[in-house]
């Protein structure tokens, strides 16, 4: 949980997040058939997922989506 601008909360579960080359790799699983009609939803979430956790570590950080 991370308190962002304006006093709220975002609350979240990354699915896998790790180190590589000093910067946080973070890749989030869709299952959805088709995941064109909400990728926009899901970038805006991998975004505050990859903007959270460089916040509370202080190291960059990239998020990748793979549909499975």
């Amino acid at each position: 949980m991370l308190r962002v601008d304006g006093g709220r909360l975002m609350e979240g579960v990354i699915d896998l997040a790790f180190v590589e080359d000093a910067a946080w790799v973070i890749v989030d699983f869709k299952t959805d058939a088709d995941i064109s009609g909400h990728r926009d939803q899901y970038q805006r979430q991998l975004q505050w997922y990859a903007s959270a956790l460089s916040r509370l570590t202080g190291l960059p950080a990239r998020a990748y989506l793979l549909g499975v």
